[in-house]
């Protein structure tokens, strides 16, 4: 039995899963931005409910998806590292966006490295190596090794990585444990990325494991990876940049699952984003050239997503025409549940003539934080916030505290509370969790405003709410549409006669002459909570079928649980000279007489790895595969000539519920 996991922008979500019967319990409770772990203690807590058949007797493994990771490189956050580049020229940082990466974190160019072939280029300088861990070992949270072509031999990458090992306690990131790929800016990249996530996983999953052992709860911990395998706690400390995407790669997986019929197009409909996944033969497509995360082209691969601003905690913009999203917020209908005393707020405001931010309410993201380097300004609104939330009307009425706000809010401590679709949905009767009365509130306002403009007319609260959800709808619609296309590899180009046929083949409004229509050619599985309120719309505006799920609200958290365990490892085998085959490994170049040798004992080695990180992710029953692919020219004369061979391993198994965690 699996207890699932996932912590999403506004829900996490549980459920406990028997692979016999299916879904036995599910939990939903409110993300704590704050501090994960207490929405997971909150959420486990709900799932425990029955006192006769407690977790700690049902658990054997306990799987999480999480957005950590991705927010972190979204947001900028993460831990300091300290970047050591071997045999790199310093023009190097201005590739890849590793300058961007690296952000103001040292960086120190180190001699050494090697040529294509994987002979050294030069010799490595150890003591300049030494010396340079010595000076930032103190400052910073760990270290990336990125050397010239260690893809081709990872001599000077190891060497410099037992040097940080032996001489500090801080985590290191070598840039060939995590791709073979060349371009080595981009490695770097990747493995800056890496290390700077290693801090927060690792605090996320201890703080879930002492959760976990608070319910005496012993099963193995595990981690949903970017492609919707799973991996071992251990090694999601070690390698957390696996993890970005985690949570569509389980909306997805759990999206196909409840469908429990064959699906073309997956969409998850969260409180921030819609996340759309084109399936091929029933699997979702994996991004092979890395996964595209905060504007950073990685060499992970994970899910491939079509993402936009677009849930239902997006912000209604009260302008004409309207608009929904990007930007997120915390709904009226939330707010007002948590702290009633803003409807009188809100109350008073409908007797007032229209102001900018009426309807609108700062407070605190945060419980607690680090405050150094706010102005003086920032500090005062922060205080200003201590007690709960405040109207943004009366609160900028000082230009200082606009300016304020917009700083804090890129530094995550403030959040806004509008209207949003999800205080539509609560005031059309589609959704009750929260507080009806602020979301009305809310919509009067804004209706009232919008209803003397050119363009608007909303007579009441429920007409507002419908064009809000229409807009949903619409926005919804085309999303699908440019998935489709980009997934495809079509760019839609951006012209006017492309916007009208768009507009009027999913908007509401028709033309008497022309008739457009389009048409998805197989079954679309939606997740998510605002899913039955958008999607039956999309489906009949997009004439095709559509599959909500009855677990639909907790998709993610299914796809947690159900996930199965797998490593892939690869290396590369050239040829330096007539006769010679190369094979360039983890543990470093080997040559051999005959290319057959050489694939032999690459794939001998790369097997060995996969297992051994296999079995660190508690794999049980594995299947190990491997694939060699060789790059042979016909030349002149009839000659055949050898460019490479790349060897792929991959091991795929269960979970070994019988393994306690370490």
């Amino acid at each position: 039995m699996r207890l699932g996991i996932d912590t999403g922008g506004t829900f996490t979500d549980a459920v406990l899963y028997d692979s016999e019967k299916g879904l036995l319990r599910t939990a939903k409770s409110l993300t704590t931005h704050y501090d994960l772990a207490v929405g997971i203690r909150n959420v486990v807590g709900l799932i425990d409910s029955d006192p006769d058949t407690p977790l700690s007797d049902l658990v054997q493994v306990t799987s999480i998806s999480t957005t950590l990771a991705t927010n972190a490189i979204v947001e900028g956050r993460g831990g300091t590292v300290c970047l050591l580049l071997i045999g790199y020229r310093p023009e190097a940082l201005d590739r890849a966006d590793l300058r961007k990466a690296i952000r103001t974190d040292p960086v120190e160019f180190i001699e050494g490295g090697h040529t294509a072939t994987g002979d050294e280029y030069q010799t490595l300088d150890l003591e300049s190596a030494k010396a340079a861990i010595l000076r930032h070992a103190s400052s910073v949270t760990a270290f990336t090794v990125a050397a010239l072509f260690s893809v081709r031999n990872t001599e000077h990458e190891v060497a410099v990585r037992n040097l940080v090992l032996e001489l500090t306690d801080k985590p290191v990131t070598c840039t060939f444990e995590l791709t073979a790929s060349l371009n080595a800016p981009r490695r770097a990249m990747t493995a800056v990325l890496n290390a700077r996530l290693i801090a927060p996983i690792s605090q996320l999953i201890k703080t879930v494991r002492s959760e976990l052992a608070a319910k005496k709860i012993k099963s193995p911990l595990m981690v949903v990876k970017g492609d919707g395998s799973m991996m071992g706690a251990e090694l999601a400390m070690v390698r957390p940049v696996e993890t970005i995407l985690s949570g569509p790669a389980a909306s997805i997986i759990g999206a196909v699952h409840l469908a429990k019929s064959p699906v073309a197009v997956v969409s998850d409909i969260g409180g921030t984003t819609t996340d759309i996944a084109v399936l091929r033969n029933g699997n979702p497509r994996i991004a092979r050239d890395g996964a595209m995360i905060g504007g950073f082209r990685t060499f992970v691969e994970a899910v491939d997503v079509y993402t936009v601003g677009l849930g239902g905690d997006s912000i209604v913009s009260p302008s004409s025409p309207l608009r929904v999203g990007p930007n997120r917020a915390l709904p009226l209908s939330c707010l007002g549940q948590q702290y009633p005393d803003i409807l009188k707020i809100l109350q008073e405001q409908l007797t007032k003539k229209w102001q900018e931010y009426q309807g609108c309410f700062l407070l605190r993201r945060k419980e607690s934080e680090d405050l150094n380097g706010l102005t003086r300004s920032d500090l005062r609104l922060w205080e200003q916030l201590e007690h709960g939330p405040i109207s943004c009307d009366e609160l900028f009425k000082e230009p200082a505290m606009l300016r304020a706000f917009r700083r804090m809010r890129t530094l995550d401590l403030i959040h806004m509370a509008a209207f949003t679709p999800t205080d539509a949905l609560h005031l059309l009767g589609k959704m009750d969790r929260w507080s009806v009365a602020s979301a009305n509130f809310g919509a009067e306002i804004w209706q009232r405003h919008l209803s003397g403009r050119t363009g608007d007319s909303f007579t009441n609260t429920t007409e507002f709410a419908k064009a809000v959800v229409e807009l949903m709808v619409q926005r919804s619609s085309s999303s699908l549409i440019e998935a489709i296309a980009v997934s495809e590899v079509f760019k839609v180009p951006n012209s006017g006669l492309n916007e009208y046929l768009l507009n009027r083949a999913v908007g509401s409004e028709r033309s008497k002459l022309l008739d457009v229509q389009l048409h998805i050619a197989g079954v679309l599985a939606v997740v998510g909570a605002p899913a039955r309120s958008i999607y039956p719309q999309v489906a009949k505006r997009l004439n095709t079928k559509v599959n909500i799920a009855e677990y639909h609200e907790i998709g993610n958290a299914v796809g947690a649980a159900i996930g199965t365990v797998m490593q892939r490892v690869s290396s590369l085998i050239t040829s330096p000279a007539e006769g010679i085959y190369r094979a360039h490994t983890p543990s470093g170049i080997q040559d051999y007489d005959n290319l057959d040798d050489a694939a032999d004992a690459a794939t001998k080695e790369l097997e060995d790895l996969a297992n051994q990180r296999a079995a660190v992710s508690k794999a049980a029953n594995v299947d190990t595969s491997a694939q060699r692919s060789d790059v042979i020219v016909q030349g002149l004369g009839g000659y055949s000539i050898f460019i490479e061979s790349r060897i792929t391993v991959t091991v795929q198994g269960d979970v070994d519920v019988r393994v306690q965690p370490v």
